[in-house]
């Protein structure tokens, strides 16, 4: 038992406890009696957010053995989810598509949505194991619309409304005669809290020619059409980077129409739904799956009922294609998954691109893209009869050509963040756990002695609403904080880059050639057992450290001369095992992707 749950079990009252669902529950946060259902009650905005933690209950995922199990069990149910819905969606829409088809579908949205009604499902249980259920609470009577699509399920997830909406209905299906205060909340705190990635610029002048582009795109679409002639290759979000995908283009002797497409809305029609609108019958095991499925009626989002067959009807006007080539698009566009998915019954080709690289997760997306594609290239070590490894495809990082006095120079911290609110089941620190990472770095820095601090610059990964640089701000001021708008700029001003998460960060600051080092908890990540000798490789030359007291006094030993510990031969030749294991370097990349491309058959 941790020092959290110790104190969470010394506040309780033989009266009974208030338990905290969300932050919108300000008033409950000053009662003696507080228990928290979680720590996103709270964010690092918030000045005494060390204190509350004290009454936060102890996130259930911390057990990561509990994790494991948990997830073996999800990956189960989401394969009998899909075939269920994967008949239920063809019976109401009058379809015969293939399983294939709807895993291309509705498969991102699907394992999200069944690990998060599973997490906050669990979250209550948790508490009722530990505490029994004389309690207090307040909760919300009001409903949720079903979200547009995935992207606006998103929302949802890191939004304190949906999550206090969820977690009323979880208490009032398993106390249904129980009487809970009302909980009124304002429509401003209704607002979706998830912006994104928006790949429409802002620009004036890019978003004409983007326009301008769409529209050579329709005539070029309506030409091919009437012609009845098949695309060879059809680019969509792959993350390619611009240098590398002209070089392709010409390769290929083809032109980049469909880069900027499938652009299609879904619309935000009435959802008037059926108490049960799915006719097939699902054999639930047990008292989560039977709510599951009770809710799986609502929240099922608008693009795969209302508004599937205006979408599939609209994706007629689409190219026909031979090789369809996407990494993003493939997880949260839902017009581009339904013409891709019905590409593919037509044997179409399905690529899709690795979104970054580094030391991979055991569990993550539940092979969702090596079960959707006929080939999944990697930038890495193959682990899988369907990858394909090839240079990465995002990388356009500036090699470092000389060496420098790195005391000019600023040492960068990049920082790890996830949204307070668990999103999916994978192998990383999320929601609650997110806070020990930070911990862990702010604990890294009290260590270094002044000299090394004033030069050190955290680069925040703002991906929730976690608000961590309000977090360093406070402890270590404003100039803290780093200003450099991307990898490359961060890389020309460092003299050493130490990333807080094994992911793409760390493949970029290696590629580039600059000093770096890599500190996370290791217990929280699930990396694959294939790293193993690479990861001891990194911790013998002290690239990769576990622990804030080893990072710190390692930089302390090497600040003053972070070259010669960078070119030592041992740490020469962690690099090049490194790179042979997670980077495929290559003298002509672009040679690598075109022969692929044109093989891929």
């Amino acid at each position: 038992m941790n020092q959290s749950e110790n104190l969470v079990k010394e506040s309780l009252s033989a009266e009974g406890n208030y338990l905290v669902l969300t932050n919108l529950d300000k008033s409950g946060l000053s009662k003696d009696n507080l228990i928290m259902l979680g720590d996103w009650c709270f964010d690092l905005k918030t000045k005494n957010w060390e204190h509350l933690r004290l009454k936060s209950l102890p996130y259930h995922w911390s057990n990561r053995e509990k994790f494991k199990k948990d997830y073996a069990y999800l990956g189960k149910l989401n394969e009998q989810m899909l075939c269920y819905l994967a008949k239920s969606l063809n019976e109401y829409h009058r379809l015969k598509y293939s399983e294939r088809f709807w895993r291309i579908v509705i498969g991102p949205w699907l394992q999200n949505y069944i690990s998060v009604i599973f997490d906050r499902w669990e979250t209550v249980e948790n508490y009722l194991n530990k505490f029994g259920t004389n309690f207090d609470t307040s909760i919300t009577d009001e409903k949720n619309k079903p979200p547009l699509d995935f992207f606006d399920f998103r929302g949802y997830l890191d939004n304190d409304f949906w999550n206090h909406l969820l977690i009323s209905e979880i208490l009032r299906y398993r106390f249904p005669s129980k009487r809970f205060k009302k909980l009124r909340i304002s429509d401003q705190e209704k607002v979706n809290e998830f912006k994104g990635n928006d790949r429409i610029s802002n620009s004036k002048l890019k978003r004409f020619i983007i326009t301008t582009i769409i529209s050579l795109e329709s005539a070029f679409k309506l030409i091919l059409k009437k012609l009845n002639i098949q695309k060879r290759y059809v680019f969509f979000e792959t993350g390619i980077h611009k240098n590398l995908f002209i070089k392709i283009l010409l390769g290929l002797r083809t032109l980049p129409f469909s880069y900027f497409s499938f652009r299609e809305k879904v619309n935000a029609v009435q959802a008037e739904r059926e108490n049960n609108f799915f006719r097939y019958e699902f054999a639930s095991s047990n008292e989560f799956e039977d709510f599951l499925l009770k809710r799986l009626q609502i929240d099922i989002p608008i693009a795969y009922i209302e508004e599937f067959k205006r979408l599939l009807f609209l994706t007629e006007r689409e190219f026909q294609a031979k090789k369809i080539v996407s990494a993003y698009g493939f997880w949260y566009n839902e017009y581009f998954k339904i013409w891709a998915a019905k590409e593919a019954e037509k044997n179409a080709r399905i690529i899709h691109l690795e979104h970054g690289g580094s030391l991979q997760l055991s569990m993550n997306t539940m092979r969702h893209y090596e079960k959707i594609s006929d080939v999944s290239v990697c930038w890495g070590i193959e682990m899988d009869p369907k990858h394909k490894r090839l240079p990465p495809n995002k990388l356009n990082i500036k090699k470092r050509k000389r060496f420098f006095d790195s005391r000019q120079r600023e040492i960068t911290l990049y920082d790890y963040e996830s949204v307070r609110f668990s999103y999916r089941a994978v192998g990383a620190p999320i929601g609650p756990l997110v806070l020990d990472e930070h911990l862990q770095k702010r604990e890294f820095l009290n260590l270094l002695p002044s000299y090394i601090l004033d030069k050190i610059k955290v680069k925040p990964k703002s991906l929730g609403s976690w608000f961590p640089e309000e977090s360093y701000k406070r402890s270590f001021g404003k100039k803290i904080i780093s200003e450099r708008i991307n990898t490359n700029e961060v890389i020309k001003n460092s003299s050493l880059i130490i990333s807080s998460y094994p992911q793409t960060t760390f493949s970029e600051a290696m590629f580039s050639g600059t000093p770096s080092m890599l500190l996370y908890i290791e217990e929280l990540w699930e990396i694959d057992d294939i790293y193993s000798e690479l990861i001891m490789s990194l911790k013998e030359s002290k690239i990769l450290h576990t622990s804030a007291t080893s990072a710190a006094n390692h930089l302390i030993a090497i600040s003053n001369n972070l070259d010669d510990w960078w070119m030592s031969s041992d740490v020469v030749e962690s690099r090049k095992y490194f790179a042979s294991i997670c980077n495929t370097i290559s003298k002509n990349p672009s040679k690598d992707w075109i022969n692929f491309l044109q093989k891929c058959n």
